[in-house]
């Protein structure tokens, strides 16, 4: 974060992120379900919504959650994806 803050200024940035500002969005990948209590959740949770980063927000999941948002988005994209039958 402190690159990016540091050289957002800079000619460099603006050619390889576009122009200012530039919305970030962060994520957090930590470890597997198995190991993330309902009470962990919780907690992450009021992290991400309550705890930004400069002015980010930190969306916090596991490599679970990551999974399943993957399997989700790739399930719609096969569905919408797909000719109609004739």
């Amino acid at each position: 974060m402190w690159l990016l803050d540091d050289q957002e200024h800079s000619l460099a940035f603006e050619d390889m992120f576009g122009p200012r500002p530039v919305e970030l969005t962060l994520l957090l990948v930590i470890g597997r379900d198995s190991g993330v209590s309902d009470s962990d959740r919780r907690r992450l949770e009021w992290r991400s919504q309550r705890m930004p980063v400069n002015s980010h927000r930190i969306h916090v999941v596991t490599f679970d959650d990551v999974l399943r948002d993957l399997r989700d988005r790739l399930d719609d994209f096969r569905t919408y994806a797909m000719p109609p039958a004739r």
